[in-house]
């Protein structure tokens, strides 16, 4: 069940894939699937479905089929045929016109349709605005990297005012114009029921859509920009005001994301201001690197926001910051009882003072399960691992970007940590500069080891083998990007190791992996990625002939 589904996915290749020639090969076979009618014998039970061409007349046989994806076809094709009740999703891929024809009815009694993909027309946006206007169903429509809304954003947005069940819109990276931006505006005014809204990754100036936010007690979720990734809101002078508005008065955000450049640190701090009198959001996160670092005033006013603020749970500061502006949020911690996830501003070479403060306030802190803190140096992970001898509650720390130098006192206060410290169990440690094997030998109570794109693991990994040898704790391990060749040591990692079941190593040098030899003991390992490595087609075969008899890796 999961073969046709595959060979139906490779068939939506570009067409000069060579397995585009198959095309009508594979549609005569899942058709064929159709006619003798196995999926209602219950020989055949998959959970999605691809469809082209041919399928589509035997579109009545589908049933339990909770999502179907639809590819190198066109909607009317679709729409001469009873839809099944079982059908709750439709994914698009590569569309085409015509659809002047197709009865929007055909889905008004889904719950998501999804058009991922740069295949804009205007076509599919009056369909969708007559979807919007005719369903009680419809809670997910995602436009993601499509242009469709843009081309047809006054449709859209006057059936979005008066739908009563949509509740997530995903707009993100869709090219939106000043027009659409307008238009969504309005709609957002109107609409009572639309619960995540995601308009990231776009070039817009989105004042107009803070102004519409703020009497908005609906709209539960807000992403303006993506956490990881290229800033995308360049904003003008009046918006970053219209931003710390709505922050203000709005009472129904639960969650606000947002990535931003070209702010100043008195914007910071209005936006720090606002979120004092918000009495409502719980997750906070802002990206902005900006040419000048956060001052002192906008530093005070987050650690007065922390002080004063008793609803966030979640705060994330990716900011460069001056060096007194991070020690005021840092010192502020220590008197807050609520904030469980905090995510640090950046500070360049961080003093010894620093890392003191850092220290003092997680011995403090009570309620804290997971910390985040990029450009850590020496001062701060000794500063970190000293506090986290004896706080119990850090669950979750990342410390990506670090540079871990051999610096044998940070490497001895961890190796305490690992010994009297059961709590931490998650260490993200992405982009390492230095020895990563110095802060993670002794962790023996880890379930989940980060160490993707380090600079130096690759000579570090001998010193790594031994401890992933005798680790019994790790479940979870990602090694991707890190220059790993075949004769690292892994296939004995997985032969003595019974605890693993994610293993990804992806985006390294391996050509002729040992760890897919004809007999390979897998251990619990469910998941294992050799994505973008430098393999040839012979080893791509080894490896299948590997997992023949071998059923663990799902």
């Amino acid at each position: 069940r999961h073969l046709l589904v595959q060979i139906m996915s490779l068939s939506s290749s570009a067409e000069s894939s060579p397995v585009s020639d198959h095309l009508d090969w594979t549609s005569t076979i899942i058709s064929d699937v159709f006619k003798y009618n196995l999926f209602a014998s219950g020989k055949l039970a998959p959970k999605q479905l691809c469809i082209c061409r041919q399928v589509c007349s035997h579109w009545n046989s589908l049933v339990l089929l909770p999502t179907v994806y639809v590819f190198g076809s066109d909607l009317k094709s679709l729409s001469s045929r009873p839809w099944p009740a079982d059908i709750s999703t439709l994914k698009g891929v590569r569309f085409s016109p015509p659809l002047q024809n197709f009865e929007a009815a055909r889905l008004a009694g889904l719950k998501k349709i999804d058009f991922t993909g740069d295949m804009g027309f205007k076509e599919l946006g009056i369909v969708l605005a007559q979807v919007l206007e005719q369903s009680n169903t419809l809670e997910s429509l995602v436009l993601r990297g499509n242009t469709t809304f843009s081309l047809a954003s006054g449709e859209i947005s006057r059936a979005l005012a008066n739908n009563t069940s949509l509740t997530l819109l995903d707009l993100a990276a869709s090219k939106l114009s000043k027009e659409a931006v307008d238009d969504l505006a309005g709609a957002i005014l109107l609409n009572s029921r639309l619960r995540v809204l995601d308009i990231s990754d776009n070039t817009l100036h989105i004042g107009v859509i803070c102004d519409s936010l703020q009497s908005n007690t609906t709209l539960q979720e807000l992403y303006l920009g993506q956490v990881y990734g290229t800033p995308v809101w360049v904003p003008p002078p009046e918006t970053p005001k219209s931003f710390a508005r709505m922050i203000s008065a709005n009472q129904g955000l639960i969650r606000l994301s947002c990535g931003v450049e070209n702010l100043g640190s008195d914007t910071l701090k209005e936006i720090a201001e606002s979120l004092q009198t918000n009495k409502r959001l719980q997750n906070f996160s802002l990206r902005y690197f900006g040419p000048v670092a956060m001052n002192l005033n906008a530093g005070m006013a987050f650690a007065d926001c922390i002080h004063g603020n008793f609803y966030l749970k979640n705060l994330s500061l990716q900011i460069s910051a001056e060096e007194g502006a991070a020690a005021q949020i840092v010192g502020a911690l220590a008197f807050n009882t609520t904030l469980t996830d905090i995510t640090l501003p950046l500070v360049d070479k961080p003093s010894q003072a620093y890392g003191d403060t850092l220290r003092d306030t997680l011995r403090a802190h009570q309620s804290l399960t997971t910390l985040r803190i990029g450009l850590a140096n020496t001062a701060t992970l000794c500063g970190i691992a000293t506090a986290l001898q004896t706080n119990r509650r850090v669950q979750v720390l990342e410390i990506s970007n670090a540079a871990v130098y051999p610096s044998p006192e940070a490497s001895l206060l961890f190796e305490t940590v690992w010994l009297e410290n059961s709590s931490l169990q998650v260490l993200e440690a992405r982009s390492l500069v230095g020895r990563p094997s110095m802060i993670v030998k002794r962790a023996n109570f880890l379930t989940k080891l980060d160490l993707s794109s380090c600079n130096n693991l690759n000579e570090d990994l001998p010193q790594l083998i031994d401890f992933f040898k005798s680790n019994q704790s790790l479940t979870w391990l990602d090694l991707s990007g890190n220059r790993i060749s075949d004769d690292s040591g892994l296939a004995e990692v997985l032969q003595t190791n019974t605890i693993l079941t994610h293993l990804d190593l992806s985006g390294n040098r391996i050509q002729r992996p040992k760890i897919v030899s004809p007999t390979p003991s897998y251990g619990r390992l469910r998941f294992l990625s050799f994505s973008s490595n430098e393999m040839s087609d012979s080893s791509i075969v080894s490896m299948f002939e590997s997992l023949k008899n071998n059923t663990t890796p799902t």
